[in-house]
């Protein structure tokens, strides 16, 4: 074959591969606009959700978890959108729904339907809606995060201990730098804004932070995460929780350099009702980049 045969058959590919490019736009350009929710769509959808939904024990899970418009509409509802929903707890609410772009609720009707009770499913336009229920929500006895206030913070550092006694702001300040103190945020775990303990460790010192006078119930549950950000300092060291109960060690949680939050249960049911102290303590190796925070609360199962 001569070269300019190949070069005449090198340029018809390169043609038919240019004109294939063009006709694919061309119907992206017609389809996309008409696949998509109008706003009308939206507004339908959040005026549904906010005639019913109570913050306290209903959640709506946002399907594709990337798919952030909604919050346009949906203003200050309980509104989730993880990135593995299947693997996240929801147990403690008594409605969940799925707020579904582009058909992404029903990739996870069937996982949900496993702990929970299917409803239906309604339309609103091109978005879905997926009600389940939930038969036997837990209660939640106490919670850590909202409680922070009543923490008493040391810092255990060789043979010093020192404590933090500076709170404002939902914030216990240990001096040093601006990022070493205790206290609630929302941190992006798993590309999913979650509350939680911010509880930056510290090289060679253990972070302790007690609660007194809590009601543990039937188990503890929580997780603990790194941000995003801080999962991507690939010289990250892990970082350790311990969980005590009147001083005794009842976890020893290790939280791996690995985007996602991971999750914990301590069982309580032989404990008794009274009152008790729970202690977390916060350590690592190398505290460079630790974004680290935690979640915990005291349950009651129905």
């Amino acid at each position: 074959m001569t070269l300019q045969r190949v070069l005449k058959i090198s340029n018809m590919i390169s043609l038919f591969i240019f004109i294939g490019v063009l006709i694919y736009s061309f119907g992206w350009y017609i389809y996309s606009p008409l696949s998509r929710p109008d706003l009308k769509d939206y507004e339908n959808i959040a005026s549904h959700l906010k005639q019913r939904i109570d913050n306290d024990r209903d959640v709506i899970i946002l399907q594709p978890f990337w798919a952030e418009r909604a919050r346009e509409y949906i203003g200050d509802l309980n509104l989730l959108n993880p990135r593995y929903p299947l693997e996240e707890d929801f147990t403690q609410y008594e409605n969940i729904y799925v707020f579904s772009v582009f058909g992404y609720g029903e990739k996870i009707k069937d996982g949900l339907s496993k702990n929970f009770k299917f409803i239906e499913k309604k339309d609103f336009g091109k978005l879905s809606l997926y009600y389940f229920k939930n038969e036997r929500p837990q209660k939640i006895i106490y919670n850590f995060y909202k409680n922070i206030k009543d923490a008493k913070i040391r810092v255990l550092k060789s043979n010093e201990i020192k404590e933090c006694r500076d709170f404002n702001n939902d914030r216990w300040r240990c001096g040093g730098p601006e990022w070493q103190y205790i206290g609630r945020e929302i941190l992006d775990i798993d590309g999913t804004g979650r509350e939680c303990i911010w509880a930056h460790p510290l090289t060679n010192a253990i972070i302790e932070i007690n609660f007194e006078n809590v009601i543990l119930g039937d188990y503890i549950s929580g997780f603990t995460g790194l941000t995003d950000e801080a999962t991507r300092y690939v010289q990250g060291s892990p970082v350790f929780m311990s969980v005590r109960i009147d001083d005794k060690e009842v976890l020893y949680h290790t939280n791996p350099n690995k985007i996602g939050a991971h999750r914990f249960t301590i069982n309580t049911k032989d404990l008794s009702n009274s009152p008790h102290k729970v202690t977390f303590r916060i350590s690592t190796h190398l505290d460079g980049v630790r974004h680290f925070c935690f979640y915990a609360d005291t349950r009651l199962a129905q």
